[in-house]
């Protein structure tokens, strides 16, 4: 039983913050002319390697993380203040069994669907649809807005869906590359008095081309007496493989619920295929 209410709570919180979604662009290099504007601009080209008189070429950067990693928009579960470049297709598999469509209408703004097989001799059918768009990007600073339905089909009782709205803030250490970067997102599920906060915040580090570091801490609040049992926190860490058109995710996740024991670790698995025109 605890290990299915453990299961249940991942599923919930993987919902919730659902849409897990990337930052922006690079800076674009100052000009020498005295003349040039000086305020900091985001492009989606990768600067040129520097190269110093007397001195070896220096390594090519990194270049901007919207354009080289297949979710940039997302940490584990919890989403970044940030989309993929427009006209992109994306397809992100949660344990093999859940899986996630998106596309980015533009550079600001894309949609997600997220599903599970159907559950049960009921043939139970849980899903969420999202919207996420940029309202404010910077070389260090991005927002976005999420507006999501989320729910099920197939219940006797209730077949339907409710109404989920929420922000994110996502910061970047540097401007160019964002090789280290902080996002927090916070939404609530609109049911009233059975309202339900959802919490996430989580870092990524590049530590190399191919390789980053991701770890997640989110958290599920009841708002109203009628769902005081409906509360959790999940907190994973995860070595995440990326390029320009894929990415996989492998990692630890560990569950707890008020005044019930911890679920142990148990392991997270996330594979992403992209098309970027």
């Amino acid at each position: 039983m605890q290990a299915q209410r453990s299961f249940l709570a991942l599923i919930v919180l993987c919902l919730a913050n659902g849409v897990f979604q990337p930052r922006a662009a690079a800076q674009a290099p100052a000009t020498s002319s005295p003349l040039a504007p000086t305020a900091s601009t985001r492009v989606d080209t990768p600067p040129p390697t520097e190269v110093h008189a007397g001195a070896p070429s220096s390594a090519p950067r990194l270049g901007p993380p919207r354009l080289r990693d297949a979710h940039h928009d997302r940490l584990l579960f919890a989403p970044t203040a940030e989309t993929n470049p427009k006209g992109s297709f994306y397809a992100t598999s949660y344990y093999i069994v859940v899986l996630q469509l998106g596309y980015a209408l533009s550079d600001t703004t894309q949609i997600s669907l997220t599903a599970l097989p159907p559950l049960g001799d009921g043939r139970i059918i849980p899903g969420d649809l999202s919207i996420k768009t940029v309202l404010w990007r910077e070389p260090r600073v991005s927002i976005a807005a999420i507006g999501s339905a989320s729910g099920a089909i197939g219940f006797d009782e209730f077949s339907g869906f409710l109404g989920r709205a929420g922000a994110v803030a996502s910061f970047c250490a540097d401007e160019r590359e964002c090789r280290l970067s902080l996002s927090m997102s916070s939404n609530v599920a609109l049911a009233g008095p059975a309202s339900l906060l959802f919490n996430g915040v989580g870092a990524s580090f590049r530590a190399g081309r191919w390789v980053s570091i991701v770890a997640e801490l989110d958290t599920l609040i009841p708002l109203g007496e009628p769902v005081g049992e409906a509360n959790g926190i999940l907190g994973g860490v995860a070595v995440r493989l990326s390029g320009r058109a894929w990415g996989v995710d492998l990692g630890m996740l560990n569950a707890d619920k008020a005044r019930e024991p911890a679920s142990g670790l148990f392991p997270f698995l996330a594979a992403t295929y992209r098309y970027v025109p």
